[in-house]
């Protein structure tokens, strides 16, 4: 499976939704000392497929594109 055909997968959403659900404010912005609603997460390894709870990353749509 590629990326693309990942991200678009039932089982792709429902982990996002479960890790949005449990840290639902941007990680990067909490460092921060700010307060802002996670939109996205993200693979701090760049991995799409690996999927360890310690690799996932709830962000701002801000903060996920300084990723790319």
């Amino acid at each position: 499976m590629d990326a693309q055909r990942f991200y678009n997968s039932a089982a792709w959403r429902s982990l996002r939704d479960a890790k949005l659900r449990r840290y639902p404010l941007c990680e990067a912005c909490l460092f921060e000392g700010k307060t802002v609603k996670a939109v996205l997460v993200h693979h701090r390894d760049g991995n799409c497929f690996s999927n360890n709870a310690s690799n996932l990353e709830s962000l701002c749509f801000s903060h996920h594109e300084r990723t790319k």
